[in-house]
Parts: structure tokens; C-alpha cells; sequence
């Protein structure tokens, strides 16, 4: 009896996980489409400056004892003022080396808007999110494509 329970909860936890998994691949696909639009658009408004990193800032994960490290970069606007900007993007070596010249960029607009130029910096949202929601969409159609195959076997071998 408890064998018979064990496969019919597998068999639900099956079907259950061949909608969900491509549902949560699709929504992780569309938010990867919604960053990558906002990166664009950042990045077609903005303006290209020098900048130097002055520090990098030390994130400890206690639990593994890992130590993250996020620059913090200074740079001047057209507008003649200094600013000083965290990133928000983490990277365990260090991404950059202090007091090393970068390239910004900035909304001219609000310019502690801004990033680091550099693939990781911009695009580490919309890559992240679209490599997520292919592996979630790709295990979600091989589970309807397995859970499909069984229910033609089972059909076959019941009008036996």
C-alpha cells in the first residue's frame, strides 16, 4: 500500500513539476527580455567617461565564509561634479584592482546613474535570467515529453 502511495505521489509531483518548470523557465525568459531592454536603453542614453576605482568594498558570507568584492568608482560629469558610485554587481576574486582606470557610464540626466562598462557589470541580470529560463524550460519539456510518452505506453499496454 505504501508503495502504491510513494508512485502516485511521484507520478503528481511529475506532472506538477512539468507545468510549473516551464511556466517559472518562461517568466525568467520574459524578466531576462525586460532587464535587457533596460540595459539597452541605459546604455543608448548614457555618457562615456574616464573613472578610477578608489576602494572595493568587502561582502563576507558568514555561513561559508566566502568574501565577495564590489568597486566603488569615482568619476567626474559633464556638470563638473565628482561622484562616487558602489557597484551593485559582486565578484569573488576581485573584478578590478584599486586605483585602476575604468570607463563609465552615466545618465547625463542622473549621473549617480551609473556602471561600470563592462559585459558583467551591464549585462549580468539579463544573462542570468536567460540562462535560468532556458534550463527551467528545457526540463519542463523533456518532463511533458517523457510524462506523454509514458501515458501513450500505459494506453497501449491497457488495450492489450
Amino acid at each position: 500500500m505504501g508503495g502504491m502511495i510513494a508512485k502516485e505521489f511521484l507520478r503528481l509531483l511529475r506532472q506538477v513539476a512539468s507545468v510549473a518548470f516551464p511556466c517559472v523557465g518562461v517568466i525568467f525568459l520574459a524578466l531576462s527580455g525586460v532587464f535587457a531592454l533596460f540595459t539597452r536603453s541605459f546604455i543608448q542614453r548614457a555618457v562615456s567617461t574616464d573613472g578610477t576605482v578608489v576602494k572595493l568594498v568587502e561582502f563576507v558570507d558568514r555561513q561559508h565564509g566566502d568574501v565577495d568584492y564590489a568597486p566603488v568608482f569615482t568619476f567626474a560629469a559633464m556638470d563638473g561634479q565628482k561622484y562616487t558610485i558602489a557597484s551593485s554587481v559582486r565578484s569573488s576574486p576581485p573584478a578590478y584592482s584599486l586605483g585602476e582606470h575604468v570607463r563609465v557610464l552615466y545618465d547625463k540626466n542622473n549621473p549617480a546613474n551609473a556602471k561600470l562598462s563592462s559585459f558583467t557589470q551591464l549585462w549580468f541580470l539579463p544573462t542570468t535570467f536567460a540562462i535560468l529560463g532556458g534550463i527551467f524550460t528545457l526540463v519542463g519539456v523533456v518532463l511533458l515529453v517523457i510524462l506523454s510518452r509514458r501515458s501513450q505506453v500505459i494506453k497501449v499496454q491497457s488495450s492489450l
